[in-house]
Formats: C-alpha cells, structure tokens, sequence
C-alpha cells in the first residue's frame, strides 16, 4: 500500500484499503483469498526447492 501510495500505482492494497473504508465487504474477501492463494503457492515452491537445493533434506 505505501509504494502504491508513493508512485501513485493502482493495486491491490489500494483495492483493500478502499474496500475496507466502504463496507465491501465481497471486496474484502476476495482479495483475502487472493493474498491466501499467493502465500500457499509461494511456501509450496519454496518447500519443493527447499528439498532440491539442499541434499541433506532429501528422502532416502
């Protein structure tokens, strides 16, 4: 929200806050589930590379 704010870049913390001020309340969770589904893929890929990055992780 801040670098949206800075560079006056429209985005998804823009989108919140202003559904947040107003009551959106299908707004509020969409882009709750949005930011979920990010976070999910991001750990998943991090936990995959993870194994394949250090040998000591692997399965024998």
């Amino acid at each position: 929200m801040l670098v949206e704010a800075v560079f006056a870049w429209p985005g998804l913390g823009t989108y919140a806050f202003n559904s947040a001020i107003n009551l959106d309340l299908p707004g509020v969770m969409g882009v709750g589930l949005v930011v979920g589904v990010i976070y999910l893929v991001i750990n998943f890929a991090v936990d995959l590379l993870y194994g394949v990055l250090d040998p000591r992780v692997r399965l024998a």
